[in-house]
This record gives C-alpha cells, sequence and structure tokens, in this order.
C-alpha cells in the first residue's frame, strides 16, 4: 500500500469513528449529567398552555388594593420515561379595589423546576418579594438546586432585582467539586432588608450568581438564615449564617 493510500485509509477510520461518537452523543450514551445544570429557562419543547396547567401550591398577598398571586403549575415532562414533572412558577396581578388599584392585570411566569418548588410571597409599602426553590434530581448526585428571589415591580410583574443562593460541595484540598441543593423554608420581609431562611446540603452555601471565586467557603450546618440590607435600593451580597 503507498504512503498515499495509507493517509486515504487513516482518513476514513478517523471519520467511521467520529460519526460514531455523534451518534452516541446524539443518543446520550456515555454522557454524564452536569454537576449543576438548573435552569430556570423554560424548555424549548412544545408545551401545554399555562392556563391549562393545574395549581399545585398557591399563595396571595395584598397590597394597595391589588391582589398578587404565586402559583406552582404542573406539566407533564415530555417524554414518557423517566416519568417526570415541569413546574412553572408564576405570579399573577388582580385588581380588587379599582379606586385604589390601577394596573392592568397581567401573569408573568418567574421559571420553571423539575422539584417541587417551595414558594414564598410578602409585600409591604416598599415593594413586593417572591421567592421560590428549584432544581433537578441527578442520579448518583441526588438533588442539585438553588433559592430564587425575586423583587417585583407592582404595576408589571417585571423583575426590579433578581438573586439567590446556592450550595455545593466543596472537597478540602480545593479540588473539583460538585452541585448540591438549597431549599427555601421562610421568607421575611422587613423595613429596608429582607430575611431569607431554609436547609440546604453539601458543605458551602453562597449567594446565586457567585460573586466569589471557587473554591467556595466550607460551612458547617444544614440550615441558614441570609439578611439582604437595603434590599430594595441597592443590589449588596448577603450576610449568611449557617448552623
Amino acid at each position: 500500500m503507498s504512503s498515499q493510500e495509507r493517509r486515504q485509509h487513516m482518513t476514513r477510520q478517523l471519520m467511521a469513528v467520529s460519526l460514531v461518537m455523534m451518534m452516541g452523543a446524539a443518543c446520550g450514551e456515555g454522557m454524564e449529567q452536569p454537576s449543576s445544570p438548573v435552569s430556570d429557562e423554560a424548555p424549548e419543547l412544545a408545551r401545554q398552555d399555562l392556563n391549562t396547567l393545574p395549581v399545585v401550591k398557591e399563595l396571595r398577598t395584598h397590597r394597595q388594593g391589588c391582589d398578587y398571586v404565586l402559583r406552582v403549575l404542573q406539566e407533564n415532562g415530555p417524554y414518557p420515561y423517566p416519568v417526570y414533572y415541569i413546574y412553572h412558577v408564576t405570579v399573577q396581578s388582580e385588581v380588587v379595589t379599582p379606586g385604589t388599584c390601577t394596573l392592568v392585570p397581567g401573569t408573568v411566569e418567574l421559571g420553571t423546576s423539575k422539584l417541587l418548588p417551595d414558594i414564598a410571597l410578602v409585600s409591604n409599602t416598599e415593594g413586593i418579594v417572591a421567592a421560590y426553590s428549584s432544581g433537578e434530581y441527578f442520579r448518583g448526585m441526588g438533588n442539585v438546586g438553588r433559592v430564587n428571589i425575586h423583587r417585583l415591580d407592582p404595576n408589571t410583574l417585571g423583575s426590579l432585582r433578581v438573586t439567590g443562593l446556592a450550595s455545593s460541595l466543596v472537597p478540602a484540598n480545593g479540588g473539583a467539586g460538585a452541585g448540591r441543593a438549597a431549599y427555601l423554608g421562610a421568607l421575611t420581609l422587613q423595613l429596608g432588608y429582607i430575611e431569607v431562611s431554609g436547609t440546604f446540603t453539601g458543605n458551602s452555601l453562597y449567594e446565586y450568581p457567585a460573586t466569589i471565586p471557587w473554591p467556595y467557603p466550607i460551612v458547617t450546618g444544614t440550615n441558614f438564615v441570609a439578611i439582604y440590607p437595603n434590599f430594595y435600593s441597592s443590589t449588596m451580597s448577603p450576610y449568611i449564617r449557617t448552623f
């Protein structure tokens, strides 16, 4: 076999190997789940109208003649196996007293989750804050998720500020870690600040999106309290205590 024929033979072999790898990737063969791929983006696949989905959780708050409703809607996943649900977190405004409530009623989707979200909704004279947990289960890892916090515009329901809390498993030597889960327990709205509490897995809890480099600080405990000072007028990072 000449050198040119050998080069052509090797090229055909490489092309065949590349084709097999592409087919395997398309079918999900040999692909590991990412460590912390929690996303609040709605899936690109066609889905049911949100108005037709059953409500599995609901909270209300009242402000200046208007009602605000935070809901969790349940949708069947796009695949027959494994069976799972996609949960949509929405907020809706309603006019209760037309004399004082001048908004145009509307609905906004805040995010999605493959784990049933915990939710909280509070309001005072300074504004409205909605919080919810989101995440996904991964075989061999367990739940990976975070707490999401939205400061809402009372008139449009647009998010004026979005922040959150996430957790990770950080090796003592600072090597590669893995995502873990933070769960919402309660949300308290105070004058000028908010307090968020809940539980977490792993050994590190931090503001999301992360404002510090890896490796994140290692902490102890499974409970947390996070204080967000001047929540309505700044983007200051929270003070976090774990226990």
